[in-house]
């Protein structure tokens, strides 16, 4: 690998290679493949799991109250799910389901894009954000959705007339509506 050698925090085991290297972990098409890690308190504190029949790959806390953090940029907090399953995107203590934080000056710190192969025509839904519960009682008696799923309220942008080239930043760009609805119960 050249002339490095392992951090002192992690180099009980070091796999090194002048070329390409790895480590693989291979089971049956049923059974899970694990990475375990773990202390003297829990010897299953964290876990990456790999399941081929469900496609499934887990990876995070097994301790109660457990936290899951994303890194990046040499090593600095960018997501992180808490032990409440509260996502937080540029913060680090989420108190909502998804809690986003900027410092951007400009620019949204959301976007929500359909992908439509750079032809958008009048009422091409340009994104949606759907507001819905789960009552039973509800949609039995309401005539509501077979998966018990209740729109409450959403917010469509729908195109309005085609888009032309967005480059020249003239005033008919992106001619778009914002509708807002509501269901009654």
């Amino acid at each position: 690998a050249g002339s490095v050698t392992a951090n002192s925090i992690s180099d009980d085991l070091v796999i090194e290679n002048s070329a390409g290297g790895g480590l693989t972990v291979l089971t049956p098409d049923a059974n899970d493949g694990r990475i375990s890690i773990g202390s003297a308190s829990d010897n299953i504190g964290a876990a990456l799991i790999w399941n081929y029949d469900s496609g499934l790959f887990t990876i995070g806390s097994d301790k109660v109250g457990g936290q899951t953090v994303f890194t990046s940029n040499n090593g600095n907090e960018a997501m992180r799910i808490d032990a409440s399953k509260n996502v937080g995107i540029g913060k680090t203590d989420p108190v909502h389901e998804l809690s986003i934080a900027t410092t951007a000056t400009s620019g949204p710190a959301l976007e929500l894009q359909f992908d439509l192969d750079g032809s958008i025509v009048a009422d091409h839904i340009l994104g949606e954000i759907i507001f819905s519960g789960n009552d039973a009682n509800i949609n039995s008696s309401g005539g509501g959705q077979a998966d018990n799923t209740s729109i409450g309220a959403k917010i469509v942008a729908t195109a309005t007339a085609g888009w032309d080239d967005i480059t020249s930043n003239d005033a008919d760009d992106s001619p778009s509506k914002l509708e807002f609805y509501t269901q009654n119960a």
